[in-house]
């Protein structure tokens, strides 16, 4: 190997390690932002304390958790992106084990991700469904940051908002 090689194998290096590490953090920023909004949708709903933090909860809890890019407003964000964002809970559970431990869950119950028992064909077509979206939804958490979650959160129209993120 000569000096010329060795400096473009570790600028490659660099570049493709550097790019990995990137999209890693992406990925982790957009899962805590999707769980996020995920414990504030459960807690508004089955909360024992809900009643007394009230219309001021996001404000309340900006301001307890104290982490930098989680101010009130952006959490309000984090739960509108769990509401459009639903199926990512069957991610989460599926694929993105190893990134969640799975006492994050310990307060929620999971039954919506129960395995269906199919009887019809009907059925059937509405698991693979499912499944087809999974692997989409898998595929654009992998490719987009949350940023860009944000911005496809806008979009009204589901249909349309599936075939901007392709």
């Amino acid at each position: 190997m000569n000096f010329k090689k060795l400096t473009f194998r570790i600028q490659r290096t660099n570049e493709f390690l550097q790019q990995n590490a990137v999209k890693a953090v992406n990925i982790h920023i957009t899962l805590r932002n999707w769980l996020s909004g995920f414990y504030i949708v459960k807690f508004e709903q089955n909360g024992s304390d809900r009643a007394e933090y009230g219309v001021k909860l996001l404000e309340n809890l900006a301001k307890n958790i104290s982490i930098k890019g989680l101010s009130a407003p952006e959490l309000s964000r984090c739960r509108q992106f769990y509401d459009t964002y639903p199926q990512i809970l069957g991610l989460v559970t599926q694929e993105f084990k190893k990134l969640v431990p799975t006492d994050f869950f310990e307060d929620f119950t999971l039954s919506n991700i129960q395995k269906p028992i199919l009887g019809s064909t009907t059925q059937k077509l509405q698991k693979d469904n499912k499944n087809n979206d999974l692997v989409h939804f898998s595929s654009i958490f992998q490719s987009i940051s949350y940023t860009h979650f944000t911005e496809l959160i806008k979009i009204d129209d589901v249909m349309k908002r599936h075939f901007t993120s392709c």
